[in-house]
């Protein structure tokens, strides 16, 4: 586990049970300190793994300080090609305080990314809050990100395995943050076509080249033709991480979906810009 402390002084590593082991990273959050340190200390995690002298493990967990922007931390592991190589984005997760997810309403830029960006969010300190401030939490939390899975967390009790299973709503959606702030917007494009590689690869580098800050961020699993399994494909601003091919379909569904999140791009503009590109390929 990788915990940033924004402050100098290390603090909750020392309140974390952490099955393996738990590195720090303090004196500043990742979005504004130099991305040299995660890289190296991913690696240095990798390699002592691969030399014995930690113990085996599948899942790296990156506990981000409470003023991140996540966006850094994507976009480290999409453009560095050693990392690129051994890891890959599982999930995001936020969490938002019960008691003051009006900032959500309020238009607090970094709570609007931190959710915009999350697979899952976790609303805490549910038992503190009344019922009615809960419900108000997952109505805020909705509005900015429809797509995000919402789990409540009463005393802290949220375990490992029950953020993993979460899975995010299906449907198709196209939102705004609330008040426009940042112009943040997340949709999901679905398809249940064959798509051609090459045509698509193509349409999404041109768009990372001509609006790469701000396309945000493009992850799914896209079906492609004469393919077995899905492909998943992940982009943040004109960095594609490679694709990797999957060996079967979750749950056997064979769909296209891609969840996006730009600042002033709309999601149809995107649809059209793919199509024209299957088109002419």
């Amino acid at each position: 586990m990788v915990v940033n402390e924004f402050a100098g002084l290390g603090i909750d590593q020392h309140l974390i049970d952490a099955p393996g082991p738990v590195a720090t990273l303090a004196n500043g959050c990742f979005c504004c300190r130099d991305q040299g340190d995660l890289a190296a200390t991913l690696t240095a995690m990798f390699a002592a793994r691969r030399a014995g002298q930690v113990g085996d493990f599948d899942l790296v967990v990156i506990e981000t300080s409470g003023l991140a922007d996540p966006s850094a931390v994507l976009m480290l592991l999409a453009g560095n090609a050693e990392l690129g190589r051994l890891f890959e984005v599982g999930r995001v997760v936020a969490c938002v305080d019960a008691t003051r997810a009006g900032g959500l309403v309020a238009g607090e830029e970094t709570l609007l990314r931190q959710v915009a960006f999350a697979d899952l969010v976790a609303i805490t300190k549910s038992d503190i809050a009344g019922s009615d401030q809960s419900v108000a939490a997952e109505a805020a939390v909705a509005a900015v990100n429809p797509a995000a899975a919402i789990m409540q967390v009463r005393f802290g009790a949220a375990s490992l395995d029950d953020i993993l299973a979460m899975r995010g709503r299906r449907g198709r959606f196209v939102a705004a943050a609330p008040g426009g702030h940042g112009g943040l917007a997340r949709g999901e494009i679905v398809s249940d076509d064959d798509w051609d590689w090459q045509p698509f690869s193509l349409a999404m580098h041109l768009l990372g080249e001509l609006r790469g800050p701000d396309l945000l961020r493009v992850k799914g699993l896209v079906r492609v033709g004469g393919r077995a399994g899905p492909v998943l494909y992940q982009r943040i601003g004109h960095l594609a991480h490679p694709p990797v091919e999957l060996p079967a379909w979750p749950e056997g569904r064979r769909q296209t979906r891609l969840a996006v999140i730009t600042r002033g791009i709309a999601l149809a503009s995107i649809e059209a810009l793919i199509e024209a590109a299957m088109a002419i390929g």
